[in-house]
């Protein structure tokens, strides 16, 4: 599996700083002499599934951002094996998210790798975390310096941003972006992972679900609820 242990080591970093979002004085050097070990980032159990009907994992004990990476990475080297190239709205390789944030950083890593990549990326995140003033929400800034088409506000969005936009701001009047879902498709089949956790940073710290699921029907009903948002 792809991996990156300085961000990973950033990430184990704030288990030793209180929940702080605007805290940036961590460094690598912080961490030096240090054994960390997050159970989100260890590894996945000999013979595990990724297209088992079901899985349930529980954070802070469970690898969960390995699975994570791990289903992300799956459609980047489906889509690399494949080798072919598609017009907008009719590649059949996606990853799509609709989260409240997104902070991880290996996960925005592998995010802006697949779309890179030529696989079909799209995330849809609550209005407010992208909210320039709140600084310390950075991966907004980062996918679209990795040419992620961005359309702040979905109320507004086009027929045609629907298919080509890569990050949308979902601006609810009536509540919040919380269906914290993630869909990965090949020609295969879809996964999907859905529960309580978002891909922030201090989520891998708290009581938290994050189910696999690959039971067609279910998958279905959520990717029909991730499009009716749009």
């Amino acid at each position: 599996m792809r991996h990156t242990s300085l961000t990973a080591a950033l990430v184990a970093a704030s288990l030793l700083i209180a929940c702080d979002s605007t805290d940036t004085s961590i460094t690598p050097h912080d961490l030096e002499g240090l054994d960390l070990v997050v159970p989100a980032y260890g590894h996945l159990p000999d013979g595990v599934d990724l297209d088992a009907e079901f899985e349930a994992l529980f954070c802070p004990d469970d690898p969960v951002i390995t699975l994570e990476l791990a289903l992300i990475d799956r459609v980047r080297d489906a889509f690399a094996a494949h080798g072919a190239t598609y017009d907008e709205g009719d590649n059949p390789f996606s990853i799509r998210y609709a989260v409240y944030n997104l902070r991880n950083a290996e996960v925005v890593e592998h995010l802006i790798a697949a779309h890179e990549e030529g696989v079909d990326v799209q995330v849809l995140m609550e209005a407010d975390q992208l909210d320039e003033a709140r600084t310390w929400n950075w991966a907004d800034e980062a996918l679209v310096d990795a040419g992620f088409e961005y359309v702040p506000d979905h109320r507004a969005i086009t027929a045609d941003e629907i298919i080509t936009a890569d990050l949308v701001g979902i601006d609810d009047p009536s509540g919040l972006m919380h269906l914290k879902t993630r869909l990965y498709a090949t020609p295969g089949g879809t996964s999907l992972l859905t529960g309580s956790m978002n891909p922030g940073d201090n989520a891998v710290h708290n009581d938290e679900t994050l189910h696999l699921i690959n039971d067609p029907r279910i998958v279905e009903r959520y990717a029909g609820v991730y499009d009716a948002v749009l």
